[in-house]
């Protein structure tokens, strides 16, 4: 049985790699975000030895793409069409190196055309437009989200001032029963004065059980668990784990340029810089060819039969064609390694420790209220 919940296949070890990370990134947590690269990068690693792709996991490739393509991630940094440009070299090195098994995925590739025709033909004032109407979008649900706050407080203000009237007759009518109440306890005063002398001799012979008040607090009550800010230091974790402290190249370039795609309100704006980067780095030219290709003689094939075709046919027809000589030099394969820095290493210590402390909740070996590490909150 697997830990995650996947859907049905029939494949290899590539197909069950590319289901499960397609999992994490889709429907993970947001903390997995400073994941995506190295989940990305795992793919385009093993890409150039999966001889063939189910239909499940060509699906579950194509649909990450989409998903870094679409507008509302592709303009939340000027960074972020890096991952874009890492599963287009996955594409290629498949394409390129492994053609005649993966029907499956140049099928779905030939289905989802429209995507990478789109992004060939991306300019400036389309990139601009899309970006204006992603802001103002969501610009127009703050403000709404903003008067549904005002109203809800102001309901709030309304309760508060009925319960202080209420309150304030229920004084009066207290303040009268005192005085009712205050001539019956002089009068048994006199009598209760032996009672507690041999009330407080009988509980100092009990006491307090300290034993019982220790059991009723839960595990999660005798740890304090309020919020705290992260407050590690990132250089020192990174020197303990012999890690570099310098961000890498692509970062360094990304932060350059964060000022000058960066507008008064701190919004990304895409220029003509921005955008020759971009097209210089997404590796699109194989792809294209690729569609050039294959998309006319599939309509064909498609017009061909009076009755249609189905998927198999297609990917049958697939197989029978070949890509020698219409495709670029393919390139050499690039094999990328894991380099330490400090932001990989303080994530997966936090993890750790974060792992740590919640299986020692039964009995706590720590305070969260002292730990800095990683922030510590009650779940209710």
């Amino acid at each position: 049985h697997l830990p995650v919940d996947v859907p049905l296949f029939n494949g290899n070890h590539a197909d069950l790699l590319v289901i499960v990370l397609h999992k994490l990134i889709v429907s993970g947590s947001d903390k997995l975000a400073a994941l995506y690269n190295c989940f990305l990068t795992i793919i385009c690693n093993v890409s150039p030895y999966c001889k063939s792709l189910g239909s499940v996991a060509a699906v579950k490739l194509v649909n990450l793409f989409q998903l870094f393509v679409s507008p509302r991630f592709f303009y939340a940094s000027e960074s972020n069409y890096v991952y874009v440009a890492m599963i287009l070299e996955t594409f290629n090195n498949i394409v390129q190196y492994q053609y005649e098994g993966n029907g499956n995925l140049v099928y779905t590739l030939i289905r989802r055309k429209d995507l990478f025709d789109g992004l060939a033909g991306l300019t400036l004032s389309a990139a601009q437009e899309v970006v204006d109407s992603i802001y103002a979008e969501t610009h127009q649900n703050s403000s709404q989200r903003t008067t549904l706050a005002e109203q809800q407080q102001q309901s709030d203000v309304n309760l508060e001032q009925k319960k202080k009237k209420q309150s304030g007759k229920n004084e009066e009518e207290e303040e009268e029963e005192v005085d009712e109440d205050e001539e019956d306890e002089d009068e048994e005063s006199e009598t209760s004065a032996d009672d507690d002398e041999d009330a407080d001799e009988g509980g100092k012979s009990a006491g307090r059980r300290p034993l019982e008040l220790f059991a009723q607090s839960s595990p999660t009550e005798l740890v304090s668990t309020a919020p705290v800010q992260r407050t590690g230091d990132l250089e020192q974790v990174a020197q303990d784990y012999g890690a570099t402290t310098q961000p890498t190249a692509s970062i360094n370039a990304a932060n350059s340029s964060t000022n000058n795609n960066r507008n008064s309100e701190g919004r990304f704006v895409p220029s003509e810089q921005w955008l020759q980067a971009v097209k210089a780095e997404l590796p699109l030219h194989t792809i294209m060819r690729l569609l050039k290709h294959l998309v006319p003689q599939v309509e064909e094939l498609s017009r061909s039969s009076p009755n249609g075709v189905d998927e198999q046919q297609v990917v049958t027809f697939l197989h029978s064609t070949t890509m020698v000589g219409l495709l670029p030099v393919p390139h050499p394969i690039v094999i990328r390694k894991y380099q330490p820095n400090r932001f990989t290493c303080l994530w997966f210590t936090a993890f750790q420790w974060g792992v740590i402390f919640m299986h020692n909740q039964t009995v706590p070996l720590f305070d969260g209220e002292f730990v800095k590490l990683f922030m510590v909150q009650t779940v209710t």
